[in-house]
């Protein structure tokens, strides 16, 4: 029934489509479809837990396929598609078979084996790392799925909230606009009802949807909710038909995958990655050629070595090896990676503090953001709006009156808040009736309940007697409904609420003390809006609604219907909003969060500047801005500060479009005055009754001064603003379905405050990505000098290819593992936002590379040249390694062995603790131990680092190379590597960073084109693949073909 193609094409014979013939002739429309749910159009399914079980049982359950994640295996192998990766393990046996025909079996295989091992372990670790990572992801992805949703169950005809996940067959649900359809669904009750089927249809325009009854089914109407679709405008209820995979969306999320998008940061880092791959083949092939050459040159001189020897070939399938290995450790193909880590670490921590990231970038870019645009209600207010005073009767009565029902206006009062709302009344589990829904609306139907008012009884006397009704929205800012009086069967009584200064523009008169109506007069008129509204209720920050309503007859309300083209469009209901009575005011207070002062005050501190914009009259809204900080009192009234949003949409002449052949013909948007704009924004704190279009061109005009902007938004109307601003943030409380969908991050508790969380974690990660940078870079630097040097002037590698590939295992994974974990520094919010083209690796960065670089290269160079010397050996340059004890038959350590060894252990404790220097990006900031002890996963990752470099010294041997040392000699290495920390205070202090600004990476994301001819997706795994094939999401564009099929 619900197949595209059903839906569309018409029956034979017949003026209806196949989908609407089968649902009104074989299913016998909404009550024959029900009835055979075993469920009404009125009270829903009994909803008992029997109930729900059975419906599972026999319809399925409403959960979603769940983001598949390759399996820990999948990735291993994975791993092993790395060519040089490949290249090493075939050198690796080509070496192990020479080595057992020169040295036999029993010795012959453990240089070749232990590089099988090495690459066997690094791969594992990566994957491992990936593996978890991925998982992280998988649970946000299913947070982000979640949602509640009014359904009617039990025999109440009251709604209950539920679970998306929860609901089943036969569940009559509540939509209004800006929900996600959670099921393929009947609209069975509707009015203006439109649905946004982009996501499964591809098609842009919304669908307008009817209730099916028959007076219209011949009218071919389409009653047809898809799932995962967006309710675009109106409101209505719908009968549940079809669950979880069994829905359309769901057959097509089981079929499809799509690709990951690269963030910038990865993009910018895998462009560095290239660059300084190009330099670690260029080191690698240089390596081998001198090497080989020397080789070749000794054999010719020695006659008694044979060119065509196994041992000249054994030595250049080693010095293969190392170069190969060479260019594991160079090419830093798992650099980006370390931002996927960072951000995986970031936005789970982000989600504890009320952060839902649903982009990955959005976090990044939080680390720029240096202006927001903010809601008020919910998200600098607690969003607990209470009454504290009402206009009734032309008076101001504060509190809550004993008296309310003798006010002869009371009953229209009370009525005008129940009969025109979309709130509803649900039962708690201890029998009290709560109001769910709007904010406002709840704030309103407490009060009449703390005035002993039935609501649970006089709201349902509305059912089946709304004639028309007229939904808020921000253009309108006003409600409107028409309701059959009940008692009054004659009668139809008109409601407006809304706006003070838009509502009384429909009025005529007015209750006046007495309870008598009274002609409304300018002077009136303007009275109450300025001295009741404007300085009685806004100056105390107090929101204002207005309740008036009319009186039409049966018949007057008939001859406007037909004379109106039957109320079909809001246009021509609107004719009911005319000489209407002022019925009264209700003042409500939504206090500030407790937090939000000190919230404020930390984002001027960090640089950034916030602009509250709301749709409150611009009193209510200075009141606010004032308690939040956000202005000064002094400043409220000056030019530019505080405006409303249709001044400032005069003043900057609106929105133009232009043709930007930069965009190849595509239009964008831009202000049309922005030399008044920029006089405005360089002031402006406050825009008041403003539309949602206000707040888009705020963000267009901002981001057209190049700044970076976050946004927050609630309703449907927010979203292109919400789509527009570098960041946007939905109201996970509060916010519409179509919110978070155009949203980057949603604010789980509405709290302004949470923004401060973002900002911190966005900002962490462009500073941990710079530590691992900090630190890679050094290792990549000294290793690959270490080995040139070695292989051009002395006969044996200081470093062998196992030694190199757990450098690489220390350097990729662990650095990464330790770094982009660390957790945001107290003092992160008072330095200054990050520019969009600010250099990742910065001349303070270079500065700290390069100083360190030099200390550790004079280190090695020193030993390895005079290290004999040093530690007092005498052994012969050509001695070997390793030696066989005649008596016991093992292989004995030599003084050259227990060199290399001191050199090789040196090295690695440099790289230790230099990894913690590595910690600090500032200038100055010498105290390199400062929130040292923050991070377990640093403390755990050094510690293991540690604990395993001893234990490959102590218990290598032939395989790794290294002889045990005594406790002397690892307090020697260890010392040094110590000296790290006196290298970093020097450096800080001696070098100006005035002499490294000239040196730059090349940071421009590359071409499709210039990443398949790079370094890295040439010799390594090129990690715009991994990401191309890592994860798999339903793809909204190829879903329509899924669909259709």
């Amino acid at each position: 029934m619900f197949h595209p193609d059903n839906i569309k094409n018409k029956q034979k014979g017949s003026q209806l489509s196949i989908s609407l013939h089968n649902y009104w002739h074989k299913y016998g429309g909404p009550k024959g479809l029900a009835q055979r749910l075993g469920t009404t159009l009125k009270n829903g399914i009994e909803g008992t837990d029997q109930d729900v079980k059975e419906r599972k049982a026999i319809f399925g359950s409403n959960t979603q396929r769940m983001r598949k994640i390759k399996a820990l295996s999948e990735l291993i192998l994975e791993c092993f598609e790395d060519k040089v990766l490949q290249i090493l393990l075939m050198a690796a046996t080509a070496a192990l078979f020479i080595g057992i025909v020169q040295h036999g079996l029993a010795a012959g295989w453990v240089e070749g084996f232990a590089i099988y091992m090495a690459v066997i372990i690094i791969v594992t670790v990566t994957a491992g790392n990936n593996y978890l990572k991925e998982k992280q992801f998988q649970k946000l992805f299913s947070k982000a799925a979640e949602d509640n949703i009014p359904a009617f169950r039990g025999n109440e005809g009251i709604t209950v909230t539920v679970p998306n996940t929860e609901l089943v067959v036969g569940d009559l649900i509540k939509l209004e606009a800006g929900m996600r359809i959670p099921a393929d669904c009947l609209l069975v009750q509707g009015t203006d009802f439109a649905a946004d089927e982009a996501a499964l249809t591809g098609e842009p325009e919304q669908v307008e949807k009817s209730d099916v009854n028959q007076h219209n089914f011949e009218y071919n109407p389409s009653p047809f909710l898809l799932a995962n679709t967006l309710v675009a405008s109106g409101s209505g209820t719908a009968l549940i038909c079809a669950v979880g995979t069994n829905t359309r969306s769901g057959q097509a999320e089981e079929k499809l995958n799509i690709e990951d998008e690269m963030t910038p940061l990865q993009c910018k880092l895998e462009t560095i990655a290239n660059q300084i791959g190009f330099v670690g083949l260029f080191v690698a092939i240089a390596t081998f050629v001198f090497t080989v050459g020397r080789l070749f040159y000794r054999t010719y001189h020695d006659d008694k070595i044979d060119f065509l020897s196994v041992y000249v070939l054994n030595e250049v399938i080693n010095y293969f090896i190392i170069a190969i290995t060479v260019v594991v450790v160079a090419i830093p193909e798992g650099l980006p990676l370390a931002v996927t880590m960072s951000l995986a670490y970031s936005v789970m921590k982000m989600k504890k503090e009320n952060n839902l990231v649903r982009r990955l970038d959005a976090s990044e870019t939080m680390g720029g953001a240096n202006e927001i645009c903010t809601d008020k209600t919910g998200t600098l207010t607690k969003n607990q709006m209470t009454v504290q005073a009402i206009y009734l009767n032309d008076q101001v009565v504060n509190g809550r009156p004993r008296n309310f029902a003798d006010f002869k206006a009371s009953e229209l009062m009370i009525q005008g808040v129940l009969f025109n709302c979309s709130a509803r009344i649900e039962r708690t589990k201890e029998g009290f009736y709560e109001p769910m829904g709007n904010c406002t609306e709840q704030g309103l139907i407490r009060y009449l309940q703390n005035v002993s008012v039935p609501v649970q009884d006089i709201i349902r006397l509305k059912e089946d007697r709304i004639l028309q009704t007229i939904p808020f929205n921000s253009r309108r800012k006003r409600a409107c409904t028409a309701v059959q009086v009940p008692g009054k069967n004659g009668t139809v009584r008109v409601f407006l609420k809304g706006a003070p200064e838009i509502v009384i523009e429909h009025c005529t008169s007015y209750f006046d003390q007495e309870g008598n109506v009274t002609a409304l007069s300018p002077e009136k008129q303007k009275q109450i809006i300025e001295q009741v509204v404007s300085n009685t209720f806004a100056k105390k920050a107090y929101r204002t609604l207005m309740i008036a309503s009319a009186d039409l007859s049966l018949e007057d309300y008939e001859r406007l219907r037909q004379d109106n083209n039957l109320f079909k469009s809001e246009q021509d209901r609107e004719v009911l909003e005319r000489n209407l009575t002022i019925v009264g005011i209700y003042a409500l207070q939504d206090p500030l969060r407790d937090e939000i002062v000190d919230s404020v005050q930390q984002c001027r501190v960090a640089g950034i500047n916030i602009r509250m914009v709301t749709g409150d009259n611009l009193d209510t809204a200075k009141a606010i801005a004032i308690d939040a900080g956000i202005v000064r009192a002094e400043d409220a009234n000056s030019k530019y500060v505080c405006m409303e949003g249709k001044e400032f949409r005069e003043l900057c002449g609106g929105l133009k479009r232009l043709d930007d052949p930069n965009q190849d013909g595509a239009l964008r948007e831009t202000v049309a005055d922005m030399h008044t704009f920029k006089q405005i924004q360089s002031k402006l704190k406050v825009l008041a009754r403003s539309t949602p279009e206000d707040k888009y061109m705020l963000v267009t005009g901002l981001k057209e001064l190049h700044a970076v902007v976050a946004v927050t938004g609630d309703g449907t109307n927010d979203a292109p603003a919400l789509k527009k601003a570098d960041v946007g943030f939905a109201m996970g409380i509060t916010g519409t379905e179509v919110a978070k969908e155009a949203s980057d991050i949603i604010l789980l508790d509405d709290n302004f405050a949470s923004i401060i969380t973002a900002i911190r974690w966005g900002r962490n990660i462009y500073t941990n990505v710079r530590k691992f940078l900090q630190f890679q870079l050094t290792v990549n630097v000294v290793a690959m000098f270490i080995v040139f040097l070695g292989g051009v002037v002395v006969s044996d590698a200081p470093l062998t290819s196992v030694q190199m590939l757990w450098v690489n295992l220390i350097m990729d994974t662990g650095g990464a593992l330790a770094l982009a974990t660390e957790p945001p520094a107290a003092d992160i919010l008072n330095q200054p936002p990050y520019k969009r083209h600010d250099r990742i690796v910065t001349a303070i960065m270079w500065r700290n590379i390069l100083g360190q670089a030099i200390f550790q290269m004079t280190v090695l160079v020193l030993f390895l040249f005079h290290g004999k010397v040093l530690f007092n050996y005498s052994y012969d340059p050509d001695a070997p390694f390793f030696i066989r004890d005649p008596i016991t038959g093992a292989m004995v350590a030599t003084e050259k062995t227990e060199h290399y060894t001191i050199m090789f252990n040196t090295f690695v404790f440099m790289q230790v603790f230099n990894e913690i220097n590595s910690r600090k990006l500032g200038q100055n900031e010498y105290n390199m131990f400062r929130g040292f002890f923050n991070n377990l996963m640093f403390l755990g990752i050094v510690m293991g680092t540690v604990i395993v470099q001893v234990a490959l010294v102590q218990y290598g041997g032939v395989p790794v190379r290294t002889a045990p040392l005594t406790w002397r000699q690892h307090a020697l290495c260890i010392s040094i590597g110590l000296f790290s920390f006196v290298q970093s205070l020097i450096v800080k202090t001696v070098l100006p960073v005035s002499w490294f600004t000239w040196l730059n990476f090349k940071e421009e994301t590359m071409t499709d084109e210039e990443e398949k001819n790079s370094v890295v997706a040439s010799f390594r795994r090129s990690f715009r693949d991994q990401v191309k094939r890592s994860a798999s999401q339903t793809s909204l564009t190829a879903g329509k073909k899924a669909i259709n099929n």
